[in-house]
């Protein structure tokens, strides 16, 4: 499973689906490769307008992901921590 947030939207002015990734070491993907595989199983209008590749997803104590951690981290910093996907 992978988490997905409400992140700002631009074109729409609320909130669209970002999805959160971890990339394996020596993987190369893109954000087009992943929205071209989800393309496949959910409608469209389901997949996520924006992936967000990390190098972890922060966790609870009880080893649940932190949607907050999440928030705080990627969302509102301005992908701080965000990989390169090349």
């Amino acid at each position: 499973m992978r988490p997905c947030l409400g992140g700002p939207d631009e074109h729409w002015g609320g909130e669209a689906v970002v999805a959160i990734v971890v990339k394996k070491p020596g993987f190369k993907v893109t954000e087009d490769d992943v929205k071209k595989d989800l393309k496949k199983v959910l409608a469209s209008y389901k997949v996520p307008k924006r992936i967000i590749f990390v190098r972890e997803i922060p966790k609870t104590q009880i080893g649940k992901i932190s949607k907050r951690e999440l928030r705080e981290r990627y969302l509102r910093d301005g992908f701080k921590d965000v990989l390169d996907t090349s």
